[in-house]
């Protein structure tokens, strides 16, 4: 890898590179003042252009705009300056090959000076010269501008078209049915005359993996405990939410059981959304009573116990499901 230039004679003879090359973010809304100062010094070489990176996932947080917009910023200011993409690559040698390849496509000849902020991420075939920006915190900066929303037509253009230009989300949910040690199936209700479903929730960004979501849901939604290395993975499969009907957004849900004591199925109470825990049985249960998109699931659950044991059908029938109400003092 060539040294990047610090002293002043070496950074003097740079500018007389007949490219001066930049790689940049610029995930902002505009340029700020050290931006402009950075894209001068390319401007001083003759022919300048600026590798822009693109982030495999459009539409973050992070990086929240996509090349073209960031492209268009950048001629607004100069539109001389070539402004080319730069895919995200983890691999510094591959990454630093793109970076020589998008430069030699758009200028085949000529002696390149290449700017960059950290020299120990590329390993090309240029000379490098490390430049220094003002010490910003970007993603706070991008923090405080969503915390200040403009209400104006602009504004408005601007929120659908990244809406309709974003990464197409797939949420993932979790989905955990206990079972008791007498062979009950333990779901709940988020309405007292409402249908059963199961326990379960969103992914937390913060949840190590999915057994550790389904577990903190169980804890959340019906006081039970259960090490995340205890469930049982049974299967995943796609949720037609009612919410998202008329989105191409979608979720995924992966379905766990988990066995539980007779001493937490006696604790167990509903919590969270869920205002009641109901303990069924699963030989003789009324499928039609649970929402649609959990039946499937819960059959599933109910196929695997039948095939792994023979139960005799009990004498009286089991319609009155054991039933756990919210207190009113949780409810408050």
């Amino acid at each position: 890898m060539t040294e990047p230039v610090k002293d002043a004679e070496s950074a003097k003879q740079a500018k007389f590179a007949e490219v001066g090359a930049l790689i940049s973010n610029m995930q902002r809304a505009e340029l700020a003042v050290d931006d402009k100062s950075i894209l001068n010094m390319v401007r001083r070489h003759p022919c300048a252009v600026v590798l822009l990176k693109v982030c495999s996932l459009p539409g973050s947080k992070a990086a929240p705009l996509d090349f073209v917009v960031r492209m268009r910023m950048i001629h607004e200011y100069d539109p001389t300056i070539v402004v080319l993409p730069l895919l995200d690559v983890r691999d510094v040698t591959e990454w630093s090959r793109q970076v020589d390849r998008q430069i030699r496509t758009a200028f085949p000849f000529g002696a390149v000076q290449l700017y960059v902020k950290k020299a120990s991420l590329y390993n090309g075939q240029f000379n490098i010269f490390q430049i220094y920006e003002a010490q910003r915190d970007m993603s706070e900066w991008r923090n405080k501008g969503a915390e200040n929303p403009v209400f104006d037509a602009s504004f408005r253009k601007g929120m659908i078209y990244h809406a309709q230009h974003k990464w197409t989300r797939v949420s993932p949910v979790v989905d955990i049915i206990p079972i008791t040690a007498d062979g009950h199936l333990v779901v709940g209700r988020k309405d007292k005359k409402g249908l059963l479903c199961l326990i379960g929730g969103f992914v937390d960004p913060q949840d190590p993996s999915y057994e550790d979501a389904a577990s903190r849901e169980l804890r959340e939604e019906a006081s039970i405990g259960a090490d995340p290395a205890s469930l049982q993975y049974i299967t995943s499969r796609d949720i037609p939410d009612w919410r998202l009907r008329k989105h191409p957004e979608t979720m995924k849900s992966a379905l766990f059981t988990v066995e539980i004591s007779h001493e937490q199925a006696v604790a167990a109470q509903a919590g969270d959304d869920l205002v009641q825990l109901v303990f069924i049985d699963p030989l003789d249960f009324d499928l039609s009573t649970v929402v649609q998109w959990h039946r499937y699931a819960l059959q599933l659950v109910i196929d695997r116990i039948l095939d792994e044991k023979t139960v005799d059908k009990p004498s009286e029938s089991s319609d009155d499901s054991i039933v756990k109400t919210k207190s009113s003092k949780e409810k408050k």
